[in-house]
């Protein structure tokens, strides 16, 4: 790609483009948004290309518009997903630990519709 993006830089792995997922409706999901697979795919070839990054974890977040036990189901089937599609492609299965984070964590106040968006976010981090 033109961009990267997914980078890797002083132990750290950013996702400059998201992971997203769909949404039925006004109902999130836990289905991959057109494009999503690509940047999962360049987060496995980040992988690839550095052996020493023995172990990642796969932290997905949403807003406060569920219910908390609801936004954990959520994102626990999300951040699943991303998961098994790591290892369908071929990645050991331990390299990939999962965290569903629900609406524990939001990055700015759920205020408003864009600040939600905002909030429904994935994150990967270097555990070892």
């Amino acid at each position: 790609p033109a961009s990267a993006g997914v980078t890797y830089k002083d132990g750290k792995i950013a996702l400059r483009q998201p992971i997203s997922f769909k949404a039925g409706g006004k109902k999130q999901t836990a289905e991959f948004s057109p494009g999503a697979t690509q940047v999962i795919d360049e987060l496995i070839d980040l992988l690839i290309g550095h052996p020493e990054i023995r172990q990642v974890r796969v932290e997905t977040h949403t807003d406060n518009s569920l219910s908390p036990a609801k936004a954990q189901e959520l994102t626990d089937k999300q951040a699943r997903a991303i998961a098994d599609y790591i290892s369908q492609q071929g990645t050991r299965k331990d390299h990939v630990v999962v965290q569903g984070m629900g609406s524990k964590r939001p990055r700015v106040p759920n205020l408003g519709s864009a600040a939600k968006v905002k909030n429904r976010r994935v994150e990967v981090e270097v555990v070892q």
